[in-house]
């Protein structure tokens, strides 16, 4: 979906992109014009995935990037809030 969301909305993307830190690091998403990451976050209540993501997110702070999380909440509502959370990073949503 979100994909699909960006590709409709002409954002150029890179899917499954190697984050270029020190640590091993893959992001779901990248956006080159704001120099965004987005992680989906879809696997909710899972102990392992858990231990994953709070990784991910303290690899994403300490290297000071740019991150939009998105979860299942946001599917409901996609063109609203990855249009406000792009425009907040510079990004823009035609």
């Amino acid at each position: 979906m979100i994909d699909d969301w960006l590709y409709h909305h002409q954002i150029v993307h890179a899917y499954e992109r190697k984050v270029h830190i020190e640590e091993p690091l893959w992001c779901d998403f990248w956006i080159p014009a704001g120099q965004v990451y987005i992680e989906y976050w879809g696997l909710e209540g899972n102990p392992e995935y858990a231990a994953r993501k709070q990784s991910k997110l303290a690899l994403y702070k300490a290297a000071d990037l740019k991150l939009i999380e998105v979860d299942d909440r946001h599917l409901n509502d996609l063109d609203d809030y990855l249009s406000r959370m792009l425009i907040r990073h510079g990004v823009a949503v035609p």
